[in-house]
C-alpha cells in the first residue's frame, strides 16, 4: 500500500490544513517518510532582511528526492503575496536540506480527496487478511462496472468488506469511475492491478 512505516506513530500539525495534507502525503505510494516540524533554515527575505523558514513537512521520496513543503491557506499566499517569500528560501535553502522546496495550499487537493486518505489511513491500521483476500477474488471476476455495495454484498462481514474495497481502491485493484467521496454507493470498475 504506502511506503511509510504502518507502526504507530504520534504526527503533530499545527493545523487542519496540515492534518489535511499529512493524511494525503500518508496514503501515496511514493512517500518513504515524512518529518513533520523540522529544524528551520535562515535566508534574506525580499526586502534584503535575515528571516527564519520553518518548514511544515519534510519528505522523503522513494525516487530518493527529499522535498521541503510550506503548507498555507491559499488566501494567505495571495494576501501576503508569499510566493516571492518562498523564492527566497528556494535561493537561500541549504542544498543538504532537501532538493525542492513545494507549496501546498486547501486548493493543492479536492476536500473530499483528503477525507478519502484521512479514512484509508484508518482502514490500513485494520489486519483484514480474509476480507482482503474475499474482495480480491471478488475484483478479479468483476466484469463492467458495480456499485460498491454490490460488490460487497453477501460477504460474511460488509463493513470488513468495505474496509477491504477501500484499500483495493488505493492499491490499484480498482478504481471508481467518479471523483468525490468513496463510499458505499461509489461506482467502481475492475483496477489495472486486480
Amino acid at each position: 500500500m504506502t511506503s511509510v512505516a504502518r507502526e504507530p506513530r504520534e504526527f503533530r500539525c499545527e493545523s487542519l490544513l496540515e492534518g489535511s495534507v499529512l493524511h494525503l502525503l500518508l496514503a501515496r505510494d511514493d512517500v518513504l517518510d515524512i518529518w513533520e516540524q523540522p529544524p528551520r533554515f535562515r535566508y534574506i527575505g525580499p526586502d534584503g532582511r535575515p528571516r527564519w523558514s520553518y518548514p511544515d513537512f519534510l519528505i522523503w521520496l522513494t525516487s530518493g528526492l527529499k522535498v521541503y513543503a510550506q503548507i498555507k491557506p491559499a488566501e494567505i499566499v495571495e494576501r501576503s503575496n508569499f510566493r516571492e517569500e518562498l523564492e527566497c528560501m528556494r535561493r537561500d535553502m541549504p542544498l543538504e536540506y532537501a532538493d525542492e522546496i513545494v507549496l501546498i495550499t486547501d486548493r493543492s487537493f479536492a476536500a473530499y480527496e483528503a477525507r478519502n486518505a484521512r479514512r484509508l489511513n484508518q482502514f490500513l491500521s485494520i489486519e483484514e487478511a480474509d476480507a482482503d483476500a474475499d474482495i480480491a477474488g471478488r475484483l478479479r471476476a468483476l466484469v463492467g462496472t458495480t456499485s460498491i455495495a454490490d460488490l460487497i454484498d453477501g460477504a460474511p462481514d460488509r463493513g470488513a468488506a468495505f474496509r477491504a474495497t477501500f484499500r483495493a481502491i488505493y492499491s490499484g485493484r480498482a478504481k471508481p469511475v467518479a471523483e468525490g467521496d468513496i463510499t458505499p454507493q461509489s461506482v467502481i470498475v475492475k483496477g489495472e492491478i486486480a
